[in-house]
């Protein structure tokens, strides 16, 4: 019988995680122990806070969080293949030329008053 997964939306506080080189949830601590004395799996899927623009951070807590073995994280990275990163790509490239056919050629009396 396959056992159901409670996924778990949380915050990651990226500078705390890096600088304790620990992933530790400070807001349900008490909820995991519960879930793990009843034999429930449950899986984090991390909101990342303050991970600014800095590569390197995000790198780090990628190796910090790797490191632990007793908790699955579920990134939204790994929730697109290459053919959904692809398909973004390729609507970012497209969008600002397909937006030239909302340019109005005919000439009416309430271009005026209304863009339609």
């Amino acid at each position: 019988m396959e056992s159901k997964k409670l996924f778990d939306r949380c915050f990651f506080l990226v500078d705390n995680i890096i600088k304790d080189n620990n992933f530790k949830e400070n807001y349900f601590g008490g909820l995991y122990d519960v879930l793990e004395r009843h034999n429930k799996n449950y899986i984090f899927l991390p909101r990342l806070y303050r991970v600014s623009k800095n590569p390197f951070k995000l790198i780090t807590l990628f190796n910090v969080t790797n490191q632990d073995t007793s908790n699955v994280f579920v990134y939204e990275y790994e929730l697109l293949n290459i053919v959904d990163i692809f398909k973004v790509f390729i609507f970012i490239v497209k969008y600002p030329f397909k937006q030239f056919r909302l340019i109005q050629n005919n000439k009416h009396e309430l271009d005026t008053y209304f863009t339609y």
